[in-house]
């Protein structure tokens, strides 16, 4: 014999809610122009130049050179990156004509010591040694 249920399965409940649509902030003029207005700075124009360029007005302008200056390093127009520039590294072909324990003589067309430490790293590529160092040490 089965049993039969004497009340129903509650699948789905009903409940008001109230949400709160709040508008998103947008960021300021300074800041949405604060890199352009840096950039150009750096290039040597002056605030007002800098408005001038941007449409803005010269306090803004100021405004958002000084918003953005903690973070000018980081750029690729940077004054850092000019005045630090990246060392630059290349493979070149070589002969190992003597080692010791701090330095390699090596002939690339010209026989010359290189130090060990410069050296960032080794291969044997078609029987012959490369070595992947500054470009301007070996030349």
């Amino acid at each position: 014999m089965w049993r039969m249920r004497l009340q129903s399965i509650r699948t789905a409940a009903k409940m008001t809610a109230h949400i709160r649509i709040l508008p998103i902030h947008q960021p300021y003029v300074y800041q949405k122009l604060s890199r352009k207005a840096t950039r150009l700075r750096l290039l040597g124009m002056t605030y007002g130049e800098v408005a001038e360029s941007l449409h803005i007005n010269r306090k803004t302008a100021t405004k958002a050179c000084e918003y953005q200056g903690g973070k000018l390093m980081f750029w690729p127009l940077s004054i850092y990156g000019l005045m630090q520039p990246k060392e630059t590294y290349a493979w070149a072909r070589i002969r190992i004509m003597h080692e010791t324990s701090k330095a390699v003589l090596v002939d690339n067309g010209a026989i010359i010591w290189i130090s060990k430490s410069r050296i960032r790293k080794i291969r044997l590529k078609n029987n012959v040694f490369e070595i992947y160092i500054k470009e301007s040490t070996v030349g």
